[in-house]
């Protein structure tokens, strides 16, 4: 048993015939909690839920929907790179930052997330500020960066 699958094994209590098993979104791949059921063959899930067994974090873990059956997965961090953390705030210097993947959500302080479309964004200011670009998605680790604009 590799260590990718080991964690995957559901955890039978034959004397007691449950599982623990992983709730989540199945158009996201998000995970939604865990629990104990004996629904054994996974039967308890359905609509816009699924199940997999075992417990896994909803904070390390998703479910990577490409697999068949769907299988959870740890998330994989994010490599952020950015050209400068610094930039003036004249709304034409720009910060370029790079590695971002497709389909993450990019939150800017507190503003509704926005769903990335290219690996790379532009970043510009015209109010001085102390900004923070946080990008997280089901299969992602959560990844922050300031940006000063003075």
């Amino acid at each position: 048993m590799t260590d990718e699958t080991k964690d995957t094994q559901p955890k039978v209590n034959r004397r007691q015939g449950t599982v623990e098993r992983t709730l989540y979104d199945r158009a996201t791949g998000q995970l939604l909690g865990h629990f104990v059921t004996s629904h054994v063959d996974g039967s308890g899930a359905g609509g816009r839920h699924g199940e997999v067994d075992g417990k896994f974090d909803v904070q390390t873990h998703y479910v990577d929907l490409t697999a068949e059956p769907p299988l959870a997965k740890e998330k994989q961090p994010l490599s952020l790179i950015a050209n400068k953390t610094a930039i003036k705030a004249d709304g034409a210097d720009v910060a370029r930052v790079t590695g971002v993947p497709i389909g993450a959500m990019l939150a800017i302080d507190d503003e509704e997330p926005i769903k990335v479309t290219d690996p790379e964004i532009d970043f510009a200011a015209s109010a001085p500020g102390t900004y923070l670009l946080r990008l997280f998605g089901p299969a992602w680790l959560t990844a922050e960066l300031e940006i000063v604009a003075t």
